[in-house]
């Protein structure tokens, strides 16, 4: 790079600047060397806009992908890995560009060629991430950045929590009491074993353990007489001590304090929004809906590092900011019954509070509006106004502001360190995520269009086959996908709460990730403190109280994806012919004949029609019954047995049509054939012999390799079994000697006729055995690097314990010398 520099007389880039201090920045613009500095930086930022436009010339594109790795281990690719370090070189070099547009020492001209370099190098990004799937893990930046934010976050919450109160339930050491006064760093604490009422011990606040505190919250009034008299009133913190203690310590989120900020707030406006056309609120009682349908408008301004979110719902009133919106664990829901409420307790928002630089607020409800524009520290330090004023009638609605800082201080070392502030609509995950409901969401970033997203109203049902599951805990929504995809890291499953992403987990059949797009929104009919409520406190997991029902509600969406893919099966195998299962050697009258009629072509058969699928299923920890009917469609507990038992592959086992909601016309256990050249090689080989005998032979030997690992017990293998609707036998092809496939069904193939040079029956053979076990092992890594050769490892290893490999080895040569 700098030999290229030096031909074109261009200086290399210094990367290494250094923050100033106020005071030096003082002292430099005082001093006459400030014309020179501002110089030197704008040739500074011209080099590393320079640098840029070197860098692709630099960067060799990664080799692509063969076909056989198509669903490869997870881990970060080259090509991902060269956006990444090319994007985050754009937005340091931007960086300063920006700070150099500023203060003017660069001119329009200069500013909008560095942000067509930034501009590209995001774009090739985001094209990385979308072909990556969301593999890459957090920065080191994000990770730091999310480190201090959830420790200095608890160590404020830890603070409050340590401000006793009079009524409070503590511990002294093993002795339970009730504080009955507080003198500054003394509590006096009434023991429960006290007899007179008028007993108390005098104890240090720090000895105390602090247990609960009685709830002295009440409903949210909207006609308090306070909230209309206009002026000033002091603003403070409070907290719902009772629901604080319950989540202090908890790791509430691993995103960044951008991404919950976003996070956070379009959840509330979406629940806010959903109050707004609600007709009956908590109670039930009838409300005037203000629409069918909100709005909610987000903007992202990187040169301000601020983000905006704007709803047009019913708005906040002052007792709802103060006792929800400036509540530690206090949100206000009462617009909404339980089924309707994305949030959980509300402590997530004190990232953002106690995290951001400046927060603003300003929110109308029935004539008043009310504002608050202050900082982090004043709210952490009660120190903030909260101001009141007449609105119109007819406006209403809430907008939030959220001003990022650029850096923190790290208290491990004292160090300055950046916090990530998102690029991209595509960087930010909250706005990549499902939302479903009434709404409208519009995404504005900098200058550029207004974008709206694919949610809400916009939300791509047609995707998608929609039935209702019924819990004892409340119910969901499930979205199945209509399209099969190819590997696991194009496939989404993900799970909304009332409409809003929580968390994304593997819905698995028989140890693979259903390759269907599937979204579950769950509607709890349960409050966020009710011990059933479904999730835990960071919405990032199922209760483990709830996951046996989780697991039935799996099983019956295994059950749709088999039907789904033996119904795909029955087309895709229109060119393939499933052979008689043949014993090498064995004699069998009339095998010929038989065998002859199996390859003759078949009539065209009509589509295959899937079982219609139940509207509503009722689901718990034994059993997934049809709703309507009552009838049984999974019986979880029958399935465990089965488990149990010692696995076996003949004919009771052969996977039943209820198992696929259709009746299957092949049979996974037959050795299937399949020739994807224009050479008839029957035709060919009754010159010479049976062909067709020789096909189905050696198409048996695979299948029995494939159902002797099914039983291995090794990792990802049990999906080799026949009920999973994996499939082995010959493929005849120019391009390879086997090949291992998931799309568009399950199944493994070897190709007799393709040869590495071999001269003899006995290279043949060990070319035949080596290319069998190299596609079986293909199921524990589809790879062809060290994870793999360790599968093959495997697969050898077991069949040579079990005393197969001998057996395979003579059985392929015996076929071989007979054909």
């Amino acid at each position: 790079m700098a030999e290229i520099r030096a031909q074109r007389g261009v200086a290399a880039p210094q990367f290494e600047l250094k923050s100033e201090t106020p005071q030096e920045t003082v002292d430099r613009e005082s001093t006459q060397d400030a014309e020179r500095r501002a110089a030197e930086q704008k040739a500074q930022v011209d080099n590393e806009v320079d640098f840029f436009q070197l860098q692709p010339q630099t960067q060799e594109t990664p080799e692509a992908p063969t076909l056989d790795m198509f669903a490869g281990e997870p881990g970060l690719s080259a090509e991902y890995q060269a956006a990444l370090e090319t994007s985050n070189r754009a937005i340091a070099a931007f960086k300063k560009v920006q700070e150099a547009y500023r203060k003017q020492e660069i001119g329009d001209e200069d500013y909008l060629a560095a942000r067509k370099i930034y501009d590209q190098a995001v774009a090739d990004f985001d094209k990385a991430i979308k072909k990556e799937q969301g593999l890459a893990e957090p920065t080191q930046v994000i990770k730091d950045e999310t480190e201090f934010i959830e420790e200095s976050t608890k160590d404020k919450l830890e603070a409050i929590a340590q401000d006793f109160m009079v009524g409070d339930m503590v511990r002294f050491g093993s002795i339970p009491g009730t504080v009955v006064g507080i003198e500054g760093d003394y509590v006096r604490m009434r023991p429960d074993a006290a007899r007179s009422p008028k007993a108390y011990q005098r104890v240090p606040k720090t000895s105390l353990t602090f247990v609960a505190r009685p709830d002295n919250t009440s409903m949210v009034s909207f006609s308090k007489e306070q909230d209309n008299k206009f002026g000033d009133e002091a603003g403070q913190l409070n907290a719902n001590m009772g629901n604080l203690i319950q989540l202090l310590g908890a790791n509430m989120y691993s995103s960044s304090l951008a991404e919950v900020t976003v996070k956070e707030l379009l959840q509330n406006s979406f629940d806010a929004v959903k109050g707004a056309v609600a007709n009956t609120n908590a109670k039930g009682e009838k409300i005037k809906s203000l629409y069918k349908t909100g709005k909610i408008e987000i903007t992202i301004d990187q040169l301000n590092r601020t983000i905006t979110i704007k709803d047009n719902a019913r708005g906040m009133t002052p007792q709802i900011v103060r006792d929800a919106f400036f509540t530690v664990a206090g949100s206000d829901k009462s617009d909404l019954p339980p089924g309707q409420r994305s949030g959980g307790l509300g402590l997530a928002k004190m990232g953002f509070m106690l995290g951001a630089e400046n927060l603003k607020l300003d929110t109308v409800r029935d004539g008043v509006r009310v504002t608050v524009d202050t900082s982090s520290v004043n709210i952490a330090n009660n120190n903030f106004t909260i101001q009141k004023s007449p609105a119109p009638k007819d406006e209403h609605g809430t907008t939030v502001t959220v001003k990022i800082p650029e850096f923190y201080i790290d208290p491990k070392n004292g160090d300055e360190r950046p916090i990530y502030f998102p690029y991209s609509v595509r960087s930010i995950s909250a706005l990549n995520q499902p939302l479903i409901g009434p709404v409208e969401v519009s995404v504005k970033l900098n200058q550029d269009p207004e974008t709206v997203l694919p949610v809400g109203i916009n939300f791509a049902n047609k995707d998608y086959t929609k039935f209702k599951a019924n819990f004892d805990w409340g119910s969901a929504d499930i979205f199945f996908g209509i399209e099969r995809k190819q590997d696991r890291y194009s496939t989404n499953h993900k799970v909304l709460s009332a409409g809003v992403y929580q968390f994304s987990p593997d819905f698995t059949l028989d140890d693979e990730k259903i390759p269907y797009d599937i979204v579950v929104n769950i509607s709890p009919n349960v409050d966020a403190r009710h011990p059933d409520y479904p999730f835990v406190n960071s919405r990032e997991n199922f209760k483990d109280r709830i996951k046996k029902d989780v697991k039935a509600l799996e099983a019956y969406l295994g059950q749709i994806a088999r039907g789904l893919e033996a119904k795909d099966l029955q087309e895709s195998f229109k060119g393939i012919v499933s052979m008689p299962r043949l014993e090498a050697g064995q004699d069998i009258a009339d095998i010929s004949d038989k065998l002859k009629k199996t390859f003759d072509k078949k009539k065209p058969e009509a589509p295959t029609v899937i079982k219609e699928l139940p509207k509503e299923v009722t689901v718990t920890a034994d059993a997934v019954t049809d709703t309507k009917t009552q009838k049984v469609l999974v019986d979880v507990k029958a399935k465990e047995q089965e488990k149990q038992k010692d696995a076996s592959f003949k004919g009771s086992n052969v996977p039943k049509s209820s198992d696929f909601m259709l009746d299957m016309k092949q049979d996974p256990k037959l050795p299937a054939y399949h020739n994807n050249t224009n050479v008839d090689y029957l035709e060919i080989g009754r010159q010479y012999g049976e062909p067709e005998k020789f096909f189905a032979e050696l198409g048996t030997l695979v299948v029995e390799m494939k159902e002797e690992l099914a039983k291995s017990g090794l990792y990802k293998y049990s999906t080799l079994a026949p009920e999973n609707l994996f499939f082995a036998g010959i493929s005849i092809d120019k391009k390879y000697g086997g090949v291992h496939i998931k799309v568009p069904y399950k199944a493994i193939f070897i190709n007799p006729f393709y040869s590495f040079g071999e001269r003899t029956l006995f290279g043949i053979r060990e070319n035949l055995l080596f290319t069998m076990t190299h596609e079986i092992a293909h199921t524990g890594s589809m790879d062809h690097g060290v994870a793999h050769n360790t599968q093959m490892y495997k697969v050898m290893g077991y069949l040579a314990d079990e005393g197969l490999i001998d057996y395979y080895r003579d059985a392929i040569m015996d076929m071989l010398r007979r054909h």
